[in-house]
């Protein structure tokens, strides 16, 4: 009989099983367990972290992990949350970054110090010296930095890498920090903005942390992910909760033939952070799987358009998918897929349509509805974004200024 377990992470390291959810200091991940049935890599997603090339749980859910000697980097799970800072020393990322593992993001949760006259270090991560390290500061300028030692010398200027602006650094400001590094590769975040440096050479042997004192009373929570999240992700978690998240196919991603990017049209139109979880090619199926690995998801409001309908196997099927992957989702706005330009036959989008509309009601955002049409309800030449036949499929910046201005309305409409 399947029985739902916890998969509990500690320090970066998969260390048990069990019925019950995590403690403090803990992370867990759900799954079923089939009377000890093994999970293969594959099976598992989220964030990233060192674990075991498989585990093995019994029925009552008390069988430890097998393998002492985890690969590195082997599959994603998600991260761990600190919010006692006592915990989050150099013990903890001493058993994360075990075996020269060098690749992290981390999250700081503070609110910023008052009499800001000088540098305020938030934390540092280094080996033990001011050589080798990674510092998290506000600077006086005032910004939020990141810099990086390597041998002594600074890899990205005494300035450091900034991001932030001085509203976002002022006094006794509520704010959060995204840091993620791998190798030469490196994202720095604040308020869901970010600044990439991908020259920098990052230190080895960097498990001591140090923090002013300071900055003891307004650092509240920590969240460590061994395992570099993407970019995009990396930026959702200092993301405001106001965000917006489109998810979709090439409609969403933009930018193909160099066409318009509908996030950005969105973003600048709706005043609204706009995170672009699009991916050109994606089926359905791999589109609702954003939604659950994305960390904050679920804080943002959700946009999502299949412009192309990739993969379709029915109407039924395509359906039933959408509603899997936005269970738990109260806030989101669902844009039927566009109709290629010249196509005839377009009863499989009129029903995939009326099914949503069936499902979802006023989430849903016909784009008949703000498009130019033609006489037979199609969209004119002006809504794609070529007419020379090279590309029948995607929009025109037209579409996307008044599907931006579609979904701001409807936003406004939804109280979201």
């Amino acid at each position: 009989m399947a029985k739902k377990v916890y998969l509990i992470t500690r320090r970066g390291l998969a260390y048990r099983v069990s019925t019950s959810p995590p403690a403090e200091g803990e992370h867990g991940v759900l799954f079923e367990s089939e009377n000890g049935i093994a999970w293969d890599a594959s099976e598992i997603q989220g964030g990233g972290v060192i674990y075991p090339s498989w585990v093995s749980v019994a029925d009552d859910g008390s069988r430890p992990l097998v393998s002492a000697n985890p690969t590195l980097g082997q599959y994603w799970v998600n991260g761990i949350t600190y919010t006692s800072k006592a915990e989050f020393e150099a013990a903890e990322l001493a058993a994360v970054l075990a075996n020269g593992y060098q690749s992290m993001t981390l999250v700081a949760w503070y609110t910023t110090p008052a009499n800001h006259s000088a540098v305020q270090v938030i934390w540092t991560l280094s080996d033990g010296t001011t050589s080798n390290r990674i510092a998290n500061r506000r600077q006086v300028s005032p910004n939020i930095a990141l810099n990086v030692g390597f041998g002594g010398v600074e890899q990205a200027g005494t300035s450091g890498i900034s991001v932030g602006n001085a509203a976002q650094s002022a006094d006794s400001t509520a704010i959060r920090t995204a840091f993620g590094w791998a190798l030469n590769d490196l994202i720095v975040s604040v308020a869901g903005a970010g600044t990439s440096d991908l020259s920098a050479s990052i230190p080895t042997g960097l498990n001591n942390i140090v923090r002013l004192s300071n900055y003891d009373t307004v650092c509240t929570r920590y969240d460590i992910w061994p395992s570099k999240l993407s970019t995009l992700e990396t930026l959702s978690w200092t993301a405001a909760d106001n965000a917006l998240m489109a998810n979709g196919d090439s409609f969403v991603e933009g930018g193909v033939n160099g066409g318009p990017v509908f996030p950005s049209i969105l973003q600048s139109t709706s005043g609204r952070t706009v995170l672009n979880y699009g991916k050109g090619g994606n089926t359905i199926e791999q589109i609702m799987a954003r939604q659950t690995r994305s960390p904050r998801a679920k804080n943002f409001t959700q946009i999502i358009w299949d412009g192309d309908q990739n993969g379709i196997v029915s109407v039924s099927d395509y359906i039933a998918k959408i509603k899997a992957g936005m269970a738990g989702y109260g806030k989101f706005i669902i844009l039927p897929p566009f109709v290629d330009r010249g196509q005839t036959d377009v009863s499989q989008e009129v029903a995939i349509r009326d099914a949503m509309v069936a499902e979802f009601g006023s989430k849903v955002l016909d784009w008949r509805d703000f498009a130019t049409l033609d006489g037979n309800g199609n969209p004119t030449d002006a809504m794609y974004f070529k007419t020379d036949g090279t590309d029948n499929i995607h929009g025109s910046t037209a579409l996307m200024n008044a599907a931006a201005t579609a979904v701001v309305n409807k936003l406004t409409a939804l109280s979201y």
